[in-house]
């Protein structure tokens, strides 16, 4: 709307005529040429025109999608987002106002939260922010290797038990130093028989990956016996035979 400002003067009274009239609503934007024609007593006119320059300086109404949640892609601690909602804006002008993304949609995102900025653009350059999160969750568990087979050991000399090396090693998408948990250590005394051995890598994000190998310890070593010497006795008295007392030993590096 507009109100009229003008003013006419003459020597006799003078009517004042505006076009468009007074108080009209005027749609869209842009200028708008005003004539005014002053009319007298006589009949005689004049005229003068201005222009009203209708300006958008509203900015639009923007609203943001909740937060996005995303596990990381296989491998990577990041992923490749696409926003499943996107923002939505309304303008009192622009009856679709341009939406632009920072980082866009497609972009990759670390694993954590990140922020995204949503901005509303109308026709007159107006704008309007908004805000949400992106959040990457590292969904994957470190890759640990154990031995392949089990390991196959004799027992030491003199001993029912040997030291054993092994090796282990765990891999993480995020995490360069998982922390890892041993059931039995590279290089402990182990004793004959089976025993199995867990290894557990744990991440940042509580992912764990486990595996498991047995070690076998074998006893192949014979008892060590010890018998008396030769013994010579007489028959006991009136006996075709006698009775013979005699101690033997043996002893073994197990039992």
């Amino acid at each position: 709307n507009y109100i009229n400002l003008a003013t006419a003067a003459d020597n006799c009274s003078v009517s004042v005529v505006q076009s468009p009239v007074a108080a009209t609503t005027l749609s869209g934007l842009g200028a708008q040429t005003v004539t005014l024609t002053a009319t007298d007593q006589g009949g005689l006119t004049a005229q003068c025109t201005f222009t009203l320059n209708k300006v958008d300086q509203i900015a639009p109404s923007i609203t943001c999608p909740a937060t996005v949640d995303v596990n990381n892609d296989g491998g990577q601690c990041q992923a490749t987002v696409f926003f499943p909602n996107p923002a939505t804006a309304t303008d009192y002008c622009d009856a679709t106002p341009a939406i632009s993304y920072s980082p866009a949609s497609g972009s990759v995102f670390a694993v954590g939260s990140s922020i995204v900025t949503a901005t509303a653009t109308d026709d007159s350059g107006n704008t309007a922010t908004c805000n949400f999160s992106v959040v990457v969750h590292d969904a994957q568990a470190p890759v640990v290797t154990c031995p392949a087979n089990a390991i196959l050991q004799d027992a030491d000399a003199g001993l029912c038990s040997t030291a054993v090396n092994f090796s282990t090693s765990a891999l993480d998408n995020c995490d360069a130093n998982p922390t890892l948990s041993l059931s039995h250590a590279s290089g402990a005394t182990f004793p004959v028989g089976l025993t199995d051995v867990y290894f557990t890598a744990t991440d940042n994000a509580g992912n764990t990956g486990t595996c498991s190998f047995a070690i076998q310890v074998s006893d192949t070593q014979a008892p060590m016996v010890s018998c008396p010497g030769n013994i010579n006795r007489s028959m006991d008295a009136g006996q075709c035979s006698a009775v013979i007392s005699f101690t033997a030993t043996a002893a073994d590096n197990c039992n």
